[in-house]
């Protein structure tokens, strides 16, 4: 994957978890409304709700976790082609005999 799709499927990732959180506050909004209104709703569907919302909320929690991995990992490859990319600059200004020569221009 290259550097730049990986960038993008990171930022959609958040953003997609960005979007659920924000249904989440949603729903709990929704239902401390209910819960504090005389909706009719019983003490059982408040409940369903808030399992619901965990549920939900522990989706979004193992997402999050899979994208701390992912940018991590995206992370390190960044670091690995740094530093490989150094190595090559060294090399390079080695064969053309050292920084010297560059430097007499």
């Amino acid at each position: 994957m290259s550097l730049k799709s990986a960038a993008d499927h990171l930022e959609n990732s958040f953003k997609e978890a960005e979007a659920k959180l924000d249904k989440v506050a949603e729903s709990v909004d929704q239902t401390v409304l209910h819960a504090n209104s005389d909706s009719g709703k019983g003490p059982s569907e408040l409940l369903q709700s808030l399992k619901e919302i965990k549920a939900e909320h522990n989706s979004i929690v193992k997402q999050v976790e899979e994208l701390q991995i992912s940018q991590k990992a995206f992370v390190d490859q960044i670091l690995k082609d740094l530093t490989q990319l150094k190595e090559a600059e060294d090399r390079l200004v080695t064969k053309i005999g050292g920084e010297g020569i560059l430097k007499k221009d």
